[in-house]
């Protein structure tokens, strides 16, 4: 029997969507803060989006939004057929450690005065948890690092210090692909966000992203 494993993956996708706008919704219900006094939560099934204390805002389809993306840009790279099909599959589980982490944090504050990790400390434990529960998937290509590495900054300064020469290409490409989407709404596409974007994406070229990718 054939097993598509992109399609498992998609699924695996639109499963931890739903889990997670479960367990937000469940927090807002009880009253329970656990993701900070900033939070902002809006649930409808698995329609959601939540702002938690890191500022960062996370909108249902991200996850296929970023192997959308990636697989753009894979293309523009050069990179081969196996190597798209291993970057769509590592861009749908990039957060696949997510609510894993969330609920580890919060055991952590159990025992630390309600203070939860440092935002270095969540990236990565969220990068290393992730890279082990991808590590013995049956992919095609050579992925080692790629879910530990995939928020590594192209001038050194991202969680693990590496530089964008030392960073896999797929890690980089989720990296650019996972930071617009995070950072400009492409729930939609117009003419102002599409300028948006691009601003971004230069003004961080260098920095954040390597000039290459």
């Amino acid at each position: 029997m054939k097993i598509n494993l992109n399609e498992i993956l998609y699924a695996v996708s639109f499963a931890l969507d739903a889990t997670e706008a479960e367990y937000y919704e469940r927090i807002r219900n009880n009253g329970i803060s656990v993701i900070g006094e900033t939070s902002i939560l809006r649930a409808d099934n698995v329609r959601f989006s939540y702002k938690d204390h890191r500022n960062v805002v996370v909108t249902v389809g991200h996850s296929k939004r970023i192997a959308a993306l990636s697989i753009v840009m894979g293309k523009a790279l050069g990179l081969d057929d196996n190597k798209l099909i291993d970057l769509a599959a590592y861009a749908v589980l990039h957060d696949n450690a997510l609510t894993e982490v969330i609920q580890e944090e919060n055991q952590y504050k159990l025992y630390n005065n309600g203070i939860g990790y440092s935002d270095e400390d969540y990236n990565i434990r969220c990068a290393t948890i992730g890279e082990k529960n991808t590590s013995l998937l049956p992919f095609r290509t050579n992925n080692r690092d790629v879910i530990l590495l995939h928020n590594e900054h192209s001038d050194g300064s991202g969680p693990f210090g590496r530089h964008y020469e030392n960073t896999p290409i797929k890690a980089q490409i989720i990296h650019l692909a996972n930071s617009v989407d995070t950072h400009c709404d492409l729930t939609t596409i117009t003419k102002e966000n599409y300028t948006e974007i691009c601003n971004y994406v230069r003004n961080n070229s260098g920095r954040l992203f390597s000039v290459e990718v």
